[in-house]
């Protein structure tokens, strides 16, 4: 389920994604010293959390998702150029999938001798996001992991520990120091408390059944003082645990060391164990390099030299409530790639889908998508990626692409294959997007979208990689921002949109209306924000935009905005936005934004996190999509008129030769006619009045 959320960025200042200045001067978009005349829409959210320290989700029961708020209380200690925060009391307040409270956990902070702080104010201790019921215990009450980190007196070396609680569970009495004046309070007593974090929680569960397999990962400490020995022998320790028996005790089902110079891939962002669940039963994946990926070497300032002739052993375990059994043992040969400059090469396995990569053939014998990419000297950094498919002995089976630059996950959709974009560089054709079927590889059948497109123009407009593919009728569009966003003539900054079919080729561009005085934009270009159906009930499709815009005659200020907008038309012109948020007077400026699953299949949510810099706090509001009826609705003025086929004198509503319909706000139908509509007699308040294609709010007074 948490694949389905489609986190939009880490905070809303996506600048950071383009912390180069060119890429940065490339966004940048017309600076004029205008106000901003685009009409606000700050439609009333249906929920909203908050003020709190940290906001966020949680996997709930029956595949549904729960949310929590925090509230950490430091003791704040002044030093003279810093301030240490030294936590004392956590608070978790959960809510289920409706937002309705359901209970906390609330603990001191439990500090052993040789400990300093917890990181702070809001660092160091966060929930797992995965909540489980009789798997530590069998009390039949929900069960929350609390992970913390520790400085502790020795610097550079901290303590791991997951505190486990049940939601509802024993009470204990204690005390804590508030205000200098020690006070007896009544806090959570935890269930039990691992000095490890959780390294991977896979849930395989069933309709009739919870199950949960959670892997504990704890540092494995040297106990040599031989600088390779040493090297060597740092790792982590994998213990994967399936729930308790009636002793409360965790079961042990599977054991995996791994040293971090046997580590796969690149030894820092690949993963050391893949957890995955396919046709009901639950897998562990263990790969490792059979020997030290570098040669031995003495002591930190001599050079790390590539081991040759090595191996990529991969250990598939089929996991089970007692136990694990070894499915298949598969081994890759492991060789740096020809090249004076290439100084490694890395073998892995997860880093491209994770449990994705690995799958089943007819036979029920795995086959792995293994990724290989050089470490090159002149860039320092890690390229020509490449990606096969290999059968249960080690043999390439499908060659998935070679040399990628970058590869994005498109979405998946009913009655097709899935796909990978990746990027690659031609000599003749510059850059090219190739979309390729997994089932198939790269082969003839690849569509390859050019980033260049020919509009006309003297020269050819770029295609950035923000990008997706989109269900239409029973096949499917790919849908790419274009760099360069265009002013139309009432200086309006236009976002452009352009459409590809599912064979490439070009359909067409949609326009997305800004406003003016845009400095930097970003379109959310996710397949299922581009549903049509998802925040409004019609055909056309809208687009999420973030924006910095500047609100200050010369944009020596400026402000992060989000706008939920459909594209320019001939019935919308100026096109339709049908939210615009900008930074809230109480809760901050705009952080994070998120669609989010709803308690039903037919629901779905957009959450906007604001962030308040003066008192350090979240607030979240949550939408249900799609919008209400007044979304994206103009108000028409009395005596004035707009683009829409009707108008409004103040006592009667006219649209020459159409039936008008008039509803409350809420949807309520009110009164209707033909031509014009007398509205005077109707109560003070805000209608929503409809004719032919033309949806627009009037207010009575």
């Amino acid at each position: 389920m948490r694949l389905f959320r489609l986190i939009l960025a880490a905070a809303i200042l996506f600048i950071a994604n383009y912390a180069d200045g060119a890429s940065l001067k490339q966004r940048r978009l017309s600076k004029k010293n205008i106000n901003v005349t685009q009409l606000m829409r700050r439609i009333a959210p249906n929920a909203n959390f908050g003020p709190s320290s940290t906001f966020a989700d949680i996997d709930g029961p029956n595949g549904q998702l729960w949310y929590y708020t925090s509230d950490l209380k430091s003791k704040a200690i002044e030093h003279e150029t810093s301030t240490e925060y030294i936590l004392e009391e956590y608070t978790f307040n959960i809510y289920d999938a409706d937002f309705k409270y359901v209970g906390s956990i609330h603990d001191k902070m439990r500090y052993a001798e040789d400990e300093v702080r917890v990181p702070g104010p809001v660092g160091g201790i966060d929930i797992l996001p995965v909540m489980t019921k009789n798997f530590f215990n069998q009390d039949d009450k929900y069960e929350f992991v609390v992970s913390i980190a520790v400085n502790t007196i020795t610097p550079g070396f901290n303590h791991y520990r997951s505190v486990v609680y049940s939601l509802g569970g024993e009470k204990e009495t204690v005390t804590i120091n508030r205000d200098s004046v020690d006070v007896q309070v009544e806090v959570d007593k935890p269930v039990v408390q691992y000095n490890s974090f959780v390294g991977d929680v896979l849930d395989a569960s069933t309709e009739n059944e919870e199950n949960f397999y959670i892997t504990f990962m704890s540092e494995i400490e040297p106990n040599t003082d031989d600088y390779w020995e040493m090297l060597s022998q740092c790792g982590s320790h994998y213990t994967t645990y399936s729930k308790a028996n009636a002793e409360g005790q965790l079961t042990k089902v599977l054991a995996h060391d791994i040293t971090y110079m046997t580590a796969q891939g690149n030894q820092e962002s690949t993963p050391m164990i893949v957890t995955f669940a396919r046709n009901g039963k639950a897998y562990a994946l263990c790969p490792k390099y059979r020997e030290p990926f570098f040669n031995e070497v003495n002591s930190y300032d001599e050079d790390l030299t590539v081991r040759p002739n090595n191996f990529l052993d991969i250990k598939l375990y089929e996991l089970n409530a007692t136990g694990s059994t070894l499915v298949a043992t598969t081994s890759i040969p492991v060789n740096k790639m020809d090249g004076e400059s290439v100084l490694a090469t890395y073998y892995g396995i997860g880093s491209l889908r994770y449990g994705l990569d690995i799958d089943f053939d007819a036979n029920g014998q795995p086959l792995y998508t293994v990724t290989r990419c050089d470490y090159v000297a002149a860039t320092d950094d890690t390229s020509n990626y490449c990606y096969y498919i290999y059968d249960v002995n080690g043999n390439i089976v499908r060659t998935l692409f070679e040399n990628a630059d970058s590869n994005l996950s498109l979405q998946s959709i009913p009655g097709f294959d899935d796909q990978q974009m990746f990027v690659s560089y031609d000599d003749v054709e510059g850059y090219i997007y190739y979309m390729v079927d997994f089932s198939t590889g790269l082969n003839s059948k690849t569509t390859k979208i050019n980033y260049l497109l020919d509009t006309g123009n003297e020269e050819p407009e770029v295609l950035m990689g923000n990008m997706d593919r989109v269900a239409i009728g029973d096949s499917y569009k790919y849908a790419i921002e274009m760099r360069t966003p265009v002013v139309d003539k009432e200086e309006n900054d236009l976002m452009r949109i352009a459409w590809f079919n599912a064979d490439g080729t070009f359909d067409h561009i949609d326009y997305i209306n800004m406003g003016k005085q845009v400095n930097y934009a970003m379109p959310y270009m996710n397949g299922a924000a581009l549903n049509p159906k998802l925040f409004n009930n019609d055909d056309a499709h809208e687009y999420m935009v973030l924006i910095k815009r500047g609100v200050s005659d010369n944009d020596s200020e400026s402000q992060e905005e989000l706008i939920v907008a459909q594209a320019t038309s001939e019935e919308n012109p100026y096109g339709k936005n049908l939210l615009h948020l900008t930074p809230h007077a109480e809760k901050g400026n705009l952080r994070n934004i998120s669609l989010y699953p709803g308690s039903t299949e037919e629901s779905a949510r957009l959450m906007v996190l604001y962030y308040n810099q003066n008192n350090e706090m979240f607030s979240a509001d949550f939408y249900n999509l799609p919008f209400g009826v007044e979304a994206g609705i103009e108000e028409i003025k009395a005596n004035g008129t707009t683009s829409s086929e009707i108008s409004f004198d103040g006592n009667t509503l006219t649209a020459n030769g159409l039936d008008i319909k008039v509803y409350t706000i809420n949807g309520a139908y009110v009164i209707s006619g033909s031509n014009s509509l007398a509205v005077d007699m109707l109560p003070a308040g805000i209608y929503v009045a409809k004719a032919g294609k033309s949806v627009n709010k009037f207010i009575i007074k």
